[in-house]
């Protein structure tokens, strides 16, 4: 194993110790932080999952339009991008596979995505400082910088919000 193969192991160990760090912390207290906007995000695995399609109908109240939705040829589909819902599917997937009811758990579930999304931009950040040649001390300062004092931990961490 050469010097640099070694070198990148490290960095990867060292991410990998930062993510879970940052995860843990993310997941303290169980606060989901979610709105209106973050809905489709919540929902959309639901009808993936469920219903095998990527609309939103199955959520819509008669007579009442979310302002979350949009209507497209008579099918309602969330207003904002689709990603984050894709994302949040994974874990609720996971959790249909252990019999949790995903309405009545879908905040819980959400905030577990976007603490692992929150938790793998930190990680990432890390790398990409190594890569750029920054110093292991000033790497990790930085990283801690963005992971504790923005909105990563503040907004991101907790809901799937459509820029998070």
């Amino acid at each position: 194993m050469s010097v640099t193969q070694k070198l990148e192991g490290q960095a990867l160990l060292r991410a990998a110790a930062i993510f879970l760090i940052c995860l843990l912390l993310y997941l303290t207290g169980l606060r989901y932080v979610g709105s209106g906007d973050t809905q489709p995000s919540e929902l959309l695995p639901i009808s993936i999952l469920q219903e095998h399609n990527l609309d939103l109908n199955e959520f819509r109240r008669d007579g009442q339009n979310s302002y979350y939705l949009i209507e497209h040829q008579g099918e309602y589909y969330s207003a904002y991008s689709p990603v984050a819902g894709l994302l949040n599917t994974m874990t609720f997937a996971a959790a249909s596979l252990g019999g949790v009811n995903l309405h009545k758990n879908r905040k819980h579930l959400s905030l577990i995505t976007s603490a692992v999304l929150a938790a793998g931009a930190v990680a990432f950040l890390f790398l990409i400082l190594e890569e750029l040649g920054v110093r292991p001390r000033w790497a990790l300062s930085g990283t801690i910088m963005f992971a504790m004092g923005t909105t990563i931990w503040s907004v991101a961490s907790r809901g799937l919000w459509q820029h998070g």
